[in-house]
């Protein structure tokens, strides 16, 4: 991948699996992985939140498509689903049922899977043509309160000084 779009949301993507790794791996320690699980919900709602409310309604206007058609419509059905997956961890690890825990994160993780490989092949490539740095910059403003700089190009050190 290489382009603004793309750079940052593969940072984006790497972050996530950082801290949801980071919950798989602490399954014996409950307080430890409901932080975590905490933390990896706060940061994929807003990596949701950043495409729902920016990047794919700007898509959407760029391929001058109706609202919500194919491939978009696609991306917002693979987000409720996340989210339920999600919810369904939570309530599994809630209940320190370690079977169901493990059950629920192989289905979510599947799902994240499926829909980021989509994102990566045409999403994001696409939105690297049309989208200007400064609109980029007013949109992680608006959804993480930081300005674009030369760290939000290289991703992940823009994100590890915002939730760290």
């Amino acid at each position: 991948m290489s382009g603004l779009v793309s750079n940052f949301m593969d940072a984006d993507h790497a972050y996530l699996d950082k801290l949801w790794t980071k919950f798989l791996n602490e399954e014996n320690n409950s307080e430890g992985s409901s932080n975590l699980l905490k933390r990896f919900k706060r940061h994929l709602f807003l990596h949701i939140r950043l495409e729902d409310d920016f990047l794919f309604p700007l898509l959407n206007s760029h391929i001058s498509m109706g609202i919500n058609p194919g491939l978009l419509a696609i991306a917002h059905r693979d987000h409720r689903n996340i989210i339920k997956l999600l919810a369904m961890v939570e309530e599994a690890s809630l209940g320190e049922d370690i079977k169901k825990i493990k059950i629920a994160s192989r289905h979510l993780q599947r799902a994240l899977q499926k829909h980021r490989l989509r994102e990566d092949e045409i999403h994001y490539p696409v939105c690297d043509f049309f989208i200007e740095p400064k609109e980029w910059s007013s949109a992680l403003f608006k959804i993480y309160g930081q300005r674009l700089n030369k760290d939000a190009r290289e991703g992940n050190k823009y994100l590890e000084k915002i939730y760290n």
